[in-house]
């Protein structure tokens, strides 16, 4: 993969955070008036220009604006997205607030699995054993500006229906996967962060999935917690 500048990681991480944030397409007016670019917005176009024709952002047809592609997404995350960070305190104090109450380990998997759909706003997606599956927060999924599209609706509730089959069918490579549009065996309109957990005779996955659209930095850290919680 192309190695960027340091003027134009920043700027491309600037553009991700900006568009993560506000669903928006992100102009080069706007990121000419942040204080990190001290640089004129014809500057700024030539440097999205490039990153357009690396692959990593594109623009809408009704926008003149850009937003990242998966290609930029799988980037960012290898460049931008750390894999040692701590879930932030207030939202690891929370996960343990509503587990600490259900003695039960399926209960407390469910109760954990809903916890996390709350704070990341995913849907997350748990297989418990091989036969055993639970899903939490597909309203959430449907709530994103990318899914108002009905044929991306129509295409995102055919997969509900298969939920099942996919999740156990998923490989976890890595201690944490990460998988993006084409790269994700679930489905390529969306994201999945993914990992799986041991306890005792059973093996299961923990897995967050939303729009390729994501906070990916805080969906790692959520899930590192959750399989911290649930292997012990």
């Amino acid at each position: 993969m192309a190695e960027l500048s340091q003027r134009k990681k920043a700027l491309f991480s600037a553009i991700v955070d900006t568009y993560v944030t506000s669903a928006k397409p992100v102009g080069s007016k706007m990121l000419a008036e942040a204080p990190e670019f001290d640089v004129s917005p014809a500057t700024i176009r030539n440097e999205m220009k490039e990153l357009e024709e690396l692959g990593f952002i594109t623009h809408p047809h009704t926008s003149a604006g850009r937003i990242p592609t998966a290609k930029g997404y799988r980037y960012y995350v290898e460049n931008f997205v750390s894999k040692e960070t701590a879930l932030a305190k207030p939202a690891a104090d929370k996960l343990e607030t509503m587990i600490t109450a259900h003695a039960e380990y399926e209960i407390k998997v469910k109760t954990l699995a809903k916890g996390i759909a709350e704070i990341s706003m995913q849907a997350v997606l748990v297989k418990l054993d091989k036969n055993n599956f639970y899903y939490t927060g597909i309203s959430n999924i449907f709530r994103q500006p990318e899914f108002a599209n009905a044929e991306m609706m129509y295409g995102l509730s055919e997969l509900i229906d298969h939920f099942d089959d996919v999740l156990g069918a998923i490989e976890i490579e890595k201690a944490v996967d990460i998988l993006i549009g084409d790269n994700n065996p679930i489905s390529n309109l969306c994201s999945t962060v993914a990992t799986s957990y041991d306890k005792q005779e059973a093996q299961g996955v923990i897995a967050i999935l939303g729009p390729i659209r994501m906070d990916y930095q805080q969906n790692l850290e959520l899930v590192k917690h959750a399989k911290n919680i649930l292997s012990n």
